[in-house]
């Protein structure tokens, strides 16, 4: 912990982006295929409502907001091992 004071950060909005990877429907809705499995955690968190507050905060500012997909495609075994 820092016992100097700290300098507050300063972001300017036309040079700054939110980026939020894995906000997908298999994820985020109920019924999608991934759901149960972060359903508990996003929860506890207030994740969507949080992220949603955050975006609608950043946009208002002028802020870019990226939404990345995660993406898996299947790979030999081979191409691990080498």
């Amino acid at each position: 912990m820092s016992t100097a004071e700290e300098t507050p950060l300063t972001l300017n909005p036309a040079e700054t982006a939110v980026v939020l990877i894995e906000y997908q429907n298999e994820f985020t809705t109920e019924g999608g295929a991934l759901h149960e499995a972060v359903k508990e955690c996003m929860d506890a968190t207030g994740m969507l409502e949080k992220s949603k507050a955050l975006m609608d905060a950043a946009r208002s500012a002028g802020a870019t907001i990226i939404h990345v997909p995660i993406a898996f495609e299947k790979v030999s075994c081979c191409l691990l091992l080498a």
